[in-house]
């Protein structure tokens, strides 16, 4: 089966839907499925707005000179979900998208001078977000909330999957390190949207902690957090880690730290729990769902109880353990391998339905 991807971001590995899909392509290799890969910016240096519109269309036009049975938009936003939808329409070939949260109501506040490029982008992301979701031919879901919400906001009735995500449980266990040397650790992109700040308030609050970020520092952070970051003696940052160093790096801390507002899944706690480290996070529906009781649930924006819970686990060797054993044990059940199968058995019975209904 060859299926086109599109990808509107570069292909790093750090945000969750990107590492995702690179794991899972990678097990269907053996499967004779070929991808092939939509994933250039040729835009990025105008202002965002501008950019989104200009690789909607190259995306599209991209496409159309492609071969392909089916079109894969693992990100799940609408800078692929849309050239795909249009791409589908022209080809006649049915396309698929992963459902990671509400795409068009997460849309972040963009500056930009020319109020008409401004306007489209709304425009795009309010009216044509829904209607572009409900003409898909099958929807992927990552977790049982997000099936339960496509089916209530846009009373979905086509073929709706629910999937999950995995990790590697055996590769990570090999990275468990009994030599701490962080009290505190986070994996993932270091942004706004992913709670870099309430790190940063955290542990300027409290200089004896130490804590060490794996992952892309986002430039385009307000200025006075960029210059506190770069100025915490008790903060170490990694960038451009291979996997192997950065698992190796936050097995080095005793606590996992994960203060994001707005998940899907949240691959890095999974993996940090593989790594045999206890977890605390803000109490997200989505993390009680796939999570259950296995780790430290906080109050959203309640950075004086996280702090608490970071000391207690730190203090407490028992109950610190206790989580990284139920950890350990719990995770195995995510497993990367039999996810991937889901995903291809999936993609197959969209495809056979979608040439059973044009023939």
């Amino acid at each position: 089966m060859d299926i086109l991807v599109i990808f509107p971001r570069s292909l790093t590995g750090f945000s969750g839907g990107e590492k995702r899909f690179l794991e899972i392509s990678k097990r269907l290799k053996n499967k004779n499925v070929h991808f092939k890969i939509i994933q250039k910016r040729p835009f990025r240096k105008f202002p965002i707005s501008l950019w989104g519109i200009g690789f909607i269309l190259w995306a599209f036009f991209t496409g159309l000179r492609k071969k392909f049975d089916l079109i894969y938009c693992p990100h799940g936003q609408i800078w692929d979900v849309l050239p795909a939808y249009l791409i589908s329409r022209v080809k006649n070939r049915p396309y698929i998208m992963i459902y990671h949260e509400v795409f068009y109501e997460r849309e972040q506040k963009v500056i930009t001078p020319n109020k008409i490029l401004l306007y489209i982008r709304k425009l795009i992301f309010k009216r044509i977000g829904p209607l572009i979701l409900k003409r898909s031919n099958g929807i992927i879901g990552i977790n049982s909330l997000g099936i339960k919400e496509i089916k209530k906001l846009f009373n979905y009735k086509k073929l709706i999957g629910l999937v999950g995500n995995g990790i590697d449980y055996e590769y990570l266990r090999q990275f468990e390190n009994f030599n701490k040397e962080f009290d505190c650790s986070y994996l993932g992109r270091i942004t706004e949207m992913k709670g870099i700040y309430d790190i940063i308030d955290i542990f300027s609050e409290n200089r004896d902690l130490t804590c060490v970020l794996v992952g892309t520092v986002d430039k385009k952070m307000k200025s006075e957090y960029l210059k506190k970051l770069n100025e915490l003696e008790n903060i170490k940052i990694y960038e451009g880690l291979s996997d192997d160093e950065a698992y190796s790096m936050i097995a080095k801390s005793k606590i996992f730290i994960i203060p994001t507002k707005n998940e899907g899944w949240c691959i890095s706690i999974a993996e940090a729990m593989a790594l045999g480290l206890p977890i605390v996070a803000y109490n997200l529906p989505v993390f009680k769902d796939i999570f259950e009781d296995k780790i430290n649930y906080i109050s959203i924006n309640d950075t004086k109880k996280f702090t608490e819970k970071i000391f207690e686990l730190l203090e407490n060797k028992k109950l610190s353990e206790s989580y990284k054993k139920n950890g350990i044990e719990f995770i195995k059940k995510y497993n990367l391998k039999e996810i991937a199968n889901k995903e291809l058995n999936f993609m197959v019975k969209v495809y056979k339905n979608y040439c059973n209904k044009k023939y």
